[in-house]
């Protein structure tokens, strides 16, 4: 039968481009006293992780349960086959319907989990402070599982790893990013240095919003022309693996798919934690130099911009507003906004902002770094924020 009518929507992947510029289900439970790691699992920096292969029934559906304890805040789902998935419904303990899909297929962007559009998924709840919080019990999230021409598939196998933050705090928390130099990239000593400067750019943005940036970097291992982050690649997913379930892998290369257009893209809205061939946030250090391949300051600044605002897709932000002006986030202070001009002149300087927003070339951009309070509630309850 069909998957659905109408069909998804547009892939969540989101790229910065220049272009536009004139400018498993494991059981948690409690023992002796307090809470432990289950059977099977593993626990890092206050992330419990457990991975198993499972598959989908006969209506094409895989109902994963995620156990959650007394003062656990949030879960990310991610799931990996050989067909294309995408996020239904989740369940809470009572039975009762929290959320559906269909809820989301409008003009606003809740989770990009929702839209199917490839062999991946990576789900995050609850997403929002308007979100209602996590009570002990079994959560059900149901993945559906289909083929690219939209039919839901049975007996799909499914690696699924569900991953459980046992930490209630929302106000402050710790980002670990493993930030790996391209092959071409890591013999320059320039853009190594302007690099390094964009992350305290980076942190300087995140830091009023009591996160955290903890950056680990090595060289080589990738070529500098990144496939595309959206279209995915087997380089990423072996590059992945190489880091550790708690953390981010982030690329520095030359381009992005070939085009020098781009400042970055992100593996998904949410990106997952463990490895698949999306599971990367790419950028390119030519695009943020202007082009010439000669940082200035501003070049710097709108760098290290570039990255948080990388980063906040993966952990689950979407642009204030897409450029097409007719989709928005889910999120109720970030301003409405329905033209070019109005949303440069009300959401120009948000870190999210699809591009920045710049005079052209013989005037300064605008400095992106407000993150309003709704957006910092979403970075907070992603799972790796820690």
């Amino acid at each position: 039968m069909p998957r659905r009518s109408p069909p998804r929507r547009p892939s969540p992947f989101a790229p910065r481009v220049v272009g536009l510029l004139l400018v498993g289900g494991c059981d948690p439970s409690l023992g002796g006293g307090g809470k432990r790691t289950p059977a099977g699992c593993t626990e890092a920096q206050g992330l419990i992780t457990c991975s198993s292969t499972q598959s989908s029934g006969g209506q094409g559906i895989l109902n994963v349960d995620v156990n959650v304890r007394a003062g656990d805040s949030a879960f990310l789902v991610s799931g990996v086959a050989g067909q294309y998935l995408a996020v239904e419904t989740l369940t809470g303990p009572s039975g009762d319907l929290v959320v559906t899909w269909e809820d989301w297929f409008d003009a606003e962007n809740l989770t990009g989990a929702f839209y199917g559009s490839g062999k991946d998924v990576a789900f995050n709840w609850p997403v929002r402070e308007d979100d209602p919080a996590l009570e002990p019990g079994t959560y059900t999230v149901a993945i559906a599982t289909f083929d690219e021409d939209g039919f839901y598939r049975n007996g799909v196998d499914v690696d699924v790893t569900t991953q459980i933050k046992a930490d209630s705090a929302f106000s402050d928390g710790v980002v670990r990013v493993q930030l790996v130099y391209a092959d071409e990239v890591a013999v320059l000593p320039d853009v190594v240095e302007a690099t390094e400067a964009a992350i305290l750019r980076w942190k300087e943005v995140w830091a009023p919003l009591g996160l955290e940036v903890r950056v680990t970097t090595s060289t080589g291992g990738i070529d500098g022309n990144l496939p595309s982050i959206s279209r995915g690649s087997p380089a990423f997913d072996a590059l992945a693996a190489a880091g550790e379930d708690h953390d981010v892998m982030m690329i520095i290369g030359e381009r992005i798919g070939g085009r020098t257009d781009i400042y970055g893209e992100a593996g998904g809205i949410p990106g997952s934690l463990v490895a698949n061939e999306h599971a990367v946030v790419g950028i390119s250090w030519i695009a943020n130099a202007g082009g010439d391949g000669s940082f200035s300051d501003d070049d710097i600044r709108i760098y290290g911009e570039t990255l948080a605002h990388e980063l906040g897709h993966y952990l689950g932000l979407f642009h204030p507003v897409e450029s097409s002006w007719d989709q928005w986030d889910a999120l109720g202070d970030t301003p409405a906004c329905g033209s070019l001009r109005q949303c440069e002149d009300s959401l120009g300087d948000n870190n999210m902002f699809p591009y920045p927003v710049c005079a052209g070339p013989r005037g300064g951009c605008v400095s992106q770094e407000v993150v309003t309070d709704g957006q910092a509630g979403v970075l907070h309850r992603y799972a790796g924020t820690l």
